[in-house]
């Protein structure tokens, strides 16, 4: 067995030790101290490797989609739900109504992992929001540019304040633009 396999086990025993009474809970408490010590492992091992419904924040349905990507493909996570009240489907209403008033004031989302693997998920999420914030406004200077939308520079302009970096992301995002045309768009 690897250590994973191990603290799944010791985890298992600790749940039994917790819920048992009389001499089943001294067995079980027993267990637990002999593995822990056979196999060189704390409580804090248990603690941050232990599976926990945890609850966070997190702004609307299209966020979502990107928490869940990044839970899910960087992290391995399947257990989560959205159950904010932009979210209509049947099982975020199903999770709202589970959870009854449960979760923190203020949470949207509910997630089955460690505390630490939520803290990397979280992390990972608010770098690849920034970066999608920062490709969307790329796309949308190289779509005006596209469609010769773009007002004229001048100091009061916002797209003057974009670096050259930027402008460069966006004169290429804009380059897989197809033009708007006011006159084809009539015809159909």
């Amino acid at each position: 067995m690897n250590k994973d396999q191990i603290i799944y086990k010791l985890n298992k025993i600790r749940a039994l030790a917790e819920r048992s009474e009389g001499g089943e809970k001294e067995a079980a408490e027993a267990a637990l101290t002999r593995i822990m010590e056979e196999h060189n492992i704390s409580a804090f091992d248990l603690e941050t490797t232990s599976e926990e419904m945890l609850f966070c924040r997190i702004h609307g349905i299209k966020s979502w989609d990107l928490f869940k990507q990044v839970a899910a493909v960087r992290h391995g996570i399947k257990k989560m739900a959205y159950f904010g009240r932009d979210s209509k489907t049947k099982y975020a209403k199903s999770i709202r109504q589970k959870l009854n008033g449960c979760n923190p004031k203020g949470t949207n989302v509910v997630i089955f992992c460690t505390p630490s693997e939520l803290v990397q998920i979280q992390y990972a999420y608010d770098l690849y929001q920034r970066s999608l914030e920062n490709h969307l406004e790329a796309m949308f200077y190289g779509f005006l540019e596209k469609n010769n939308l773009l007002a004229p520079a001048d100091p009061d302009n916002k797209n003057s304040n974009m670096t050259d970096e930027q402008i460069k992301l966006a004169w290429r995002m804009g380059s897989a633009v197809i033009p708007a045309s006011i006159n084809h768009a009539l015809t159909e």
